[in-house]
C-alpha cells in the first residue's frame, strides 16, 4: 500500500484529502505543519508528500 503525507494548516482540507485518498487505497498521514512533516518524513517512508504552500508558523510548504 502507497503511504501519502499531507500538510496543510486547515483540518477541513486534511479531512477531505484524507477521505478521498483512502478512498483509493492509500495509507494517509495528515499534519498541520511543516514542522511535524519535517519530522514524520525523517522518520518514516512516504512514496509522496502533498502540502500546501502558505502556512503561518516558521516553516511554509516551500520550505518544506
Amino acid at each position: 500500500m502507497k503511504k501519502i503525507l499531507i500538510v496543510d494548516d486547515l483540518k477541513s482540507i486534511l479531512v477531505t484529502l484524507e477521505s478521498i485518498l483512502t478512498k483509493e487505497g492509500y495509507l494517509v498521514v495528515a499534519c498541520t505543519s511543516s514542522i511535524d512533516a519535517l519530522d514524520r518524513f525523517s522518520a518514516e517512508y512516504f512514496d509522496l508528500i502533498i502540502t500546501d504552500a502558505i502556512m503561518p508558523a516558521s516553516a511554509t510548504g516551500y520550505t518544506l
